[in-house]
């Protein structure tokens, strides 16, 4: 596989029986690791997309679902759901989904 071929993942990792109805601090202690990763993300309200080769991707999210298990108060469960999006031919990236997503050819930006 080509390491320079990009493809987007949405990572979203749930801890179980925490005892709390928010997952706030875990995402906080999860952070670092992403930034440290190098890839290109976007935390959102529902989750985090990260950009970067399919190895890389999956890679980070093992390394974030264990550590979702010693991040903060821990948990004895967690439950991550991964989407990867990896198209083969065309450079896959959070910005051109977006972009294609509002009808924009590559070479246009969005307008605010």
């Amino acid at each position: 596989m080509d390491p320079r071929r990009l493809a987007v993942a949405e990572i979203f990792i749930t801890p179980l029986g925490t005892g709390d109805s928010t997952i706030r601090e875990y995402i906080r202690a999860l952070i670092p690791l992403i930034e440290a990763s190098g890839l290109k993300y976007q935390l959102t309200a529902m989750g985090t997309q990260v950009e970067g080769p399919v190895d890389a991707l999956l890679a980070l999210t093992r390394q974030l679902h264990d550590a979702t298990f010693d991040a903060s108060k821990g948990t004895d469960r967690v439950v991550t759901h991964l989407r990867l999006d990896e198209r083969r031919g065309e450079p896959l990236t959070l910005d051109g989904k977006v972009q294609g997503a509002l009808g924009l050819r590559p070479d246009q930006r969005p307008t605010k």
